[in-house]
């Protein structure tokens, strides 16, 4: 099957590879913080996280700076993509193949709790995750991951968007970290801080 126009590239837009999301960042939805690109950092043209457009929608009223609960996240189809993003990207950045069950557990505490599992330190969620770490650690001397670089990772993306209350937001737009924060945190959560 060859690529002949950008709807042709929509079944790879998710992908950990950059070629879809920066030949065709509209079919991707670079611009909408809520389609739930993990791998934005590769491929998005900055214009597309820097667009009015964007900003429109991080403004709109329906997005509040508070985390969605499990319900909520169950019918937005970019919740969806961003957790199967984020499984992805640990199968093949961080743990390998050989880590899937973990990676399973990670990702379906995520499905089952929603925010709830980044801010609860004793959820599946945290606990596999403090598993890897702590097992690379036994392993090799060092960690080369340390227990708060996935939730950064998460809430550097999509996941602030979600779930802005766990990723605080509210503390990000304080700190004035405007950068990554203003591509996906609500903007209801900068003007809670003023």
């Amino acid at each position: 099957e060859s690529i002949k126009a950008c709807p042709d590239t929509a079944a790879y837009c998710d992908d950990s590879s950059a070629y879809a999301r920066a030949v065709c960042p509209e079919t991707c939805g670079c611009g909408d913080p809520q389609r739930g690109l993990v791998f934005w950092q590769t491929g998005c043209p900055t214009a597309c996280l820097t667009s009015t457009e964007r900003k429109q929608l991080l403004s709109s009223p329906s997005l509040l700076c508070k985390d969605r609960t499990p319900l909520e996240l169950k019918v937005q189809p970019g919740w969806d993509t961003a957790v199967s993003g984020l499984r992805t990207f640990l199968l093949r950045e961080v743990m390998g193949v050989s880590n899937k069950t973990r990676t399973n557990e990670i990702t379906g505490s995520l499905k089952d709790r929603g925010c709830s599992a980044i801010r609860d330190r004793s959820s599946t969620f945290w606990r596999e995750w403090l598993n890897v770490v702590n097992e690379e650690q036994e392993y090799t001397g060092v960690s080369s991951e340390s227990t708060e670089d996935l939730v950064k990772f998460m809430c550097n993306g999509p996941f602030a968007t979600f779930c802005p209350e766990a990723c605080d937001c509210m503390q990000a737009f304080a700190r004035s970290q405007r950068d990554e924060a203003s591509y996906f945190c609500p903007t209801s959560c900068a003007a809670s801080v003023i």
